[in-house]
């Protein structure tokens, strides 16, 4: 999804990935959120609030990752 947004992806992975997202309502509406983001007109300040939140969950998604790897390996 983040080369596909980027703009990065090759032809033959976004066609499957724009075919996806057609069946895939999941996948469909991470793309709108990300979309949103990635073109909203919201300024640093207004997000600024939300950062921490992105730590935390980085932090945590880390964590959890570490935990797996742990366990399965």
């Amino acid at each position: 999804m983040i080369s596909y947004v980027a703009g990065t992806c090759p032809p033959a992975e976004r066609d499957d990935f724009e075919s996806h997202c057609l069946i895939c309502e999941e996948c469909r509406s991470m793309l709108a959120i990300v979309m949103r983001f990635l073109y909203s007109p919201i300024d640093e300040k207004e997000l600024a609030p939300l950062y921490p939140l992105g730590i935390e969950a980085a932090e945590i998604t880390c964590w959890l990752l570490r935990s797996e790897v742990s366990t399965n390996g």
